[in-house]
């Protein structure tokens, strides 16, 4: 298991990276299983950040456990997806927390 630790505002800029996954088009198994794992993962954070919007908090950490084979292929969409965005604050999240998730993966 993978433990991801964040603040609201992080989990909010998060949030905007999943409409990337509208513009991939899957050409083998390991990337349909990648994009099934990755929609089940979107899912899962919007209900994070509509659950905490009523309970926000700006100094609170919250966390979100996933399991090995979901941190695998949320590393490889952060790094392999998210790479495309312009600079900025969501992409400097999005590489922090896949360096992170290399880390505890190792």
């Amino acid at each position: 298991m993978v433990t991801i630790e964040f603040s609201y505002t992080k989990l909010e800029s998060l949030n905007t990276i999943w409409e990337c996954l509208d513009n991939m088009c899957p050409k083998n198994s390991k990337q349909k299983a990648m994009v099934s794992v990755i929609q089940d993962l979107a899912s899962r954070f919007k209900r994070k950040q509509l659950t905490l919007e009523y309970t926000y908090n700006p100094t609170s950490i919250y966390k979100v456990s996933l399991k090995d084979h979901e941190a695998y292929f949320f590393e490889m969409f952060l790094r392999d997806i998210v790479s495309g965005l312009p600079l900025g604050y969501t992409r400097t999240i999005a590489f922090k927390y896949a360096d992170h998730i290399n880390q505890k993966l190792a």
